[in-house]
Formats: structure tokens, C-alpha cells, sequence
């Protein structure tokens, strides 16, 4: 006897058992379509074409194996039982059994085997804690380490992680237990460049259905990249109004920018800030006075919540008298 043809079906899905009905000699018809269990001598579904068209077949579906679930099909090529919500008891082999009025009998024997998800995905940090959504907030230089924990799945799931879309060479995960299959992600000394990405955590046991999966985003507290002062004036006459602007670059998620004026604060004037979203920039306007001649007006830029975050620029102040 032939092999069977082998189907794979998704839990809680809906499959194809396919069977082919065409005679073997021109001008012939079918009478009958039997579906069995392999060695079972009763059928569980038949269709019965004897005396009638196609349009007016009798339809028998067993109550107790897939009763209102199966329905055939003949418009399709070749025609198959489409059976609903696949259950775990509906696995084993078939046998479909179709009678011709003048062909010889034709047998096929399917192999049903269902496939069962994943159906949990954990992640967890470094210190253990279960990750919902965002892992942080980390600094550069430090270790990111996300461990993935896949429950449930038959067969066992294959587990593995992408930055992005990109596929990362962290193995398809061990299985640690019964019905649970664990991959570790390690990156050491993470950079800035890490801020916000993204590392998936996926598992799949099937190509019938998309991977079950877990997206982690990387929050991180960056300290400045760089101060600068823009466009500093070479000299200031005295009473005239002026406006700096001093920007501050890769400060996150905050940015603190503080003025002085020989390493004190500058209280005169109005300070304006504004941000373009990688930049703030601080605009000093005020009008300077005698008295600031040859004096340090420094811009500090820092991170509120990291300390020795600070980046500066200086300049010295030229004040002409009017």
C-alpha cells in the first residue's frame, strides 16, 4: 500500500484532507465517498452520489468523531474534507474509500498530525524580573541580558531572538523542562546606539501560523554628546540687548543647561529653551554691562539623572562701553 500523504493541522484551526475522486476511465462517476479511521471497519463520514447529482448528495458525518466539523468538497482538485476546529484527538491516519460505477475502488490513506503553539512567551532581565514591554533604563557600557521563556508547543517550539528584523545567531533556545524551551540574549557594553531599539523574542513550531513572539524596546539614560555655544560674539557694547544660543546634543531622556558667569550662576536676562528633539537649545538674552568685561560666560550641559554628565563651552566676554 502507498504511503500516506501527510497533513499537518493547527489546534483550534480548520484542514484539508485531500482526496482524489476522479475515475480512471473517461465518462465514469462517482457513487460514493467513504472516510475511515485506519483499522476501523465503520466509517465516520460518508457521500453518497448513488442515483443523484452532486448538488443533491447525501451527507453522513459521525457525531462522535467529527460530526457538524467535516463537510466535503468536491469543487476543489482534488476534493477534500475540510474538518473545523482541529482537535488533539482528531491525529492519526485516514483512509478515504471512493466507489466508482464502473472504475475499480481507489484508496487514500492521509496521515493527520496536529501541531499545538506556543502558547506563553516570558522575558525575563538579568536580575530576574519579568519584562513587559521595555527593559531599562541602561547605561552605556552595560551588559543587556534578556532571557526568553517559551511555554507549551508540540513539537517543541524553536526559539529565537531578532534586533528588528535581524535574526540573531543566539541558537533556536534549550529545552529546560517539560514543555518549556528557554534562549538567553547576551550583548555586552551596549552602546548609545542602542537607544530604543528593539530585540523580538520569537517561537514557532509551524509555518501554518505566524510565530508567536515577545518585542522588548531598550530605554538607556545617555549622558551629552557634546555643548556648544553657537556663533559667539567677538565683542559686546555695553546696554545693547543680545541673544547666545547654546546647544546641547544627546542628552536622554533629560537635559539640564545652566548658565554662569565665572563659575556663578548667570541670573540676568530671560533664558529660553527649545528642543528639535535630539538638540536643546538654551537662547541667554540679556545686555551686558561694564562690569562683565573679561569675565567666563559658560554654558554647562548635564543630565539631571546621571552625575559627571556635564559637557560645557565657554566664552570670554569682550564688553566695549558705549
Amino acid at each position: 500500500m502507498a504511503l500516506p500523504t501527510n497533513v499537518e493541522a493547527v489546534l483550534g484551526k480548520t484542514t484539508t484532507l485531500p482526496c482524489d475522486i476522479e475515475p480512471d476511465i473517461q465518462n465514469d462517476r462517482v457513487y460514493m465517498v467513504l472516510w475511515f479511521r485506519e483499522n476501523t471497519g465503520k466509517p465516520l463520514y460518508s457521500f453518497d452520489v448513488r442515483g443523484r447529482s452532486f448538488a443533491k448528495a447525501l451527507y453522513w458525518s459521525d457525531t462522535n468523531a467529527f460530526g457538524p466539523r467535516a463537510y466535503f468538497v468536491t469543487v476543489s482538485k482534488p476534493a477534500a474534507l475540510n474538518i473545523d476546529n482541529i482537535q488533539l484527538d482528531d491525529e492519526g491516519i485516514y483512509r478515504c474509500r471512493v466507489d466508482f460505477q464502473n472504475s475499480p475502488t481507489k484508496n487514500h490513506r492521509i496521515n493527520l498530525t496536529v501541531i499545538v503553539p506556543p502558547h506563553q512567551i516570558l522575558v525575563y532581565d538579568e536580575s530576574g524580573r519579568d519584562v513587559a514591554g521595555v527593559v531599562g533604563p541602561l547605561l552605556e557600557g552595560d551588559n543587556l541580558v534578556l532571557t526568553c521563556e517559551v511555554r507549551g508547543g508540540r513539537p517543541e517550539p524553536k526559539v529565537t531572538w531578532l534586533n528588528g528584523n535581524r535574526p540573531l545567531k543566539t541558537g533556536t533556545g534549550v529545552s529546560m523542562a517539560r514543555h518549556v524551551t528557554v534562549n538567553r540574549l547576551e550583548i555586552n557594553e551596549i552602546g548609545r546606539e542602542q537607544l530604543n531599539s528593539t530585540y523580538v523574542c520569537q517561537a514557532a513550531n509551524t509555518i501554518l501560523v505566524p510565530a508567536a513572539e515577545r518585542t522588548i524596546r531598550i530605554e538607556m539614560l545617555l549622558k551629552p554628546i557634546s555643548t556648544n555655544i553657537i556663533n559667539k560674539p567677538r565683542q559686546f557694547t555695553s546696554n545693547t540687548e543680545y541673544s547666545i544660543d547654546c546647544d546641547v546634543i544627546g542628552s536622554v531622556p533629560d537635559t539640564e543647561i545652566r548658565w554662569t558667569q565665572n563659575n556663578r550662576p548667570f541670573t540676568r536676562g530671560k533664558v529660553h529653551l527649545s528642543s528639535n528633539g535630539s538638540v536643546v537649545t538654551s537662547r541667554l538674552t540679556f545686555q551686558p554691562i561694564p562690569d562683565d568685561d573679561g569675565t567666563l560666560l559658560k554654558c554647562e550641559g548635564s543630565n539631571p539623572r546621571l552625575t559627571n554628565s556635564a559637557k560645557e563651552d565657554s566664552m570670554t566676554m569682550n564688553v566695549l562701553c558705549k
